[in-house]
């Protein structure tokens, strides 16, 4: 993984405070941008450096609580390619949130399955129930 400096880490960590508080009030389109501006501070290939997973996986939150599951999904998958985060549980999680509100239960079963694999149940706890019911109807829970 690729060190980036203090001065750097900072200005991201600035800049994404912003866009919390801009996502808590609602205003989608400008935390996205406030999260693609910490982006543009990562050097390239951006998915080498440890930030890159948690400022895309932000917009693709962005995304899925405003229900636009398809650009959400792409920033998750593209989060998962980032630098340590292939078997990241709340990237899974959320991928497979994603498909199945698209309707793709099989690719949501088999992502929310590897999430509930790594971290357990509790990575469903402050989620809509429907998502572990769904997986609980398709699974087998060893207790």
């Amino acid at each position: 993984m690729k060190e980036l400096s203090d001065v750097i880490l900072d200005r991201i960590d600035a800049i994404c405070d912003e866009a919390d508080l801009l996502f808590e009030d609602e205003k989608s389109e400008e935390a996205i941008a406030k999260y693609n501006e910490a982006l543009t501070l990562l050097p390239e290939p951006i998915e080498e450096y440890e930030p890159s997973a948690w400022l895309i996986s932000s917009i693709g939150d962005v995304y899925f609580f405003d229900e636009e599951y398809e650009k959400a999904l792409a920033q998750f998958e593209h989060a998962m390619g980032c630098i340590d985060s292939e078997d990241n549980p709340y990237l899974l999680l959320r991928a497979g949130q994603c498909h199945f509100e698209l309707g793709q239960m099989q690719d949501a079963e088999d992502t929310m399955h590897e999430a509930y694999l790594i971290e357990g149940e509790e990575i469903f706890e402050e989620e809509d129930p429907k998502y572990w019911e769904f997986l609980k109807s398709k699974i087998t829970i060893v207790d």
